[in-house]
């Protein structure tokens, strides 16, 4: 019973990133991951929170997969009062 009953919950579509609309490329120290694929666009963003919340949803609208940090020294970006950190996708 319990099985079926575990069956008929909704399914939810958790993202790893929220984002912004784009950012620009890190002019040094952009990771390898990143500058290697010729099709990446970059963002301002934030990992989504332990249940796969936005922290940030009027600075971070989109919800995002797949994301790599771009700044290989990990400095962080601001937009619209939330500071997040510059990642390619």
């Amino acid at each position: 019973m319990k099985l079926i009953l575990l069956s008929l919950l909704p399914a939810a579509s958790a993202y790893t990133w929220f984002t912004n609309d784009g950012w620009s490329k890190p002019a040094d120290f952009n990771s390898q991951a990143c500058a290697s694929n010729p099709n990446t666009r970059y963002f301002c963003g934030t990992l989504a929170g332990t249940r796969g919340e936005n922290p940030y949803p009027n600075a971070f609208p989109r919800g995002r997969n797949t994301c790599t940090l771009a700044d290989t020294l990990g400095r962080g970006c601001n937009w619209k009062g939330a500071t997040g950190i510059v990642v390619c996708c």
